[in-house]
């Protein structure tokens, strides 16, 4: 038996423009997820302690962690994608709202927000590798 011939290629230009396009997202989630690990300013912003803004980094953590395992095991990465992208929108309008109406539900949305922006990098994040092995060699 001969071995299947490989695909062709994928050109060079597609595969940098989307390298470019994730590396703009990961500095997007890591400035929109890091950003609470500055303790002073989200404390005074939101009326916060320091352990509930350590929580709130947590929650973010435990978003990353809950969807890579989906990432890996799921057949389905478009749909996976257009998933994440949908993760990715929600917490910029979260933030947005907890920071100009404190409400009693504040802390909660922001933990929510952290975890739907990191379940978005779990699931954009393992992108890069899955792509490199669909590209193969070339």
């Amino acid at each position: 038996l001969l071995p299947s011939p490989l695909p062709p290629p994928t050109p060079l230009l597609p595969r940098l423009l989307t390298l470019l396009t994730f590396a703009l997202h990961n500095s997007f989630n890591c400035w929109f997820f890091l950003n609470f690990t500055n303790f002073p300013p989200a404390e005074s912003l939101l009326s916060l302690t320091s352990q509930q803004v350590g929580s709130i980094t947590t929650s973010g953590w435990l978003g990353i962690l809950s969807t890579l395992p989906l990432v890996t095991l799921c057949p389905y990465h478009r749909t996976l994608l257009f998933l994440a992208g949908l993760l990715n929108i929600l917490p910029p309008f979260l933030r947005y709202y907890t920071s100009s109406h404190q409400t009693p539900s504040t802390y909660t949305l922001i933990c929510v927000s952290n975890f739907l922006a990191g379940s978005s990098f779990g699931i954009i994040g393992a992108w890069p590798a899955m792509l490199a092995k669909q590209w193969g060699e070339g």
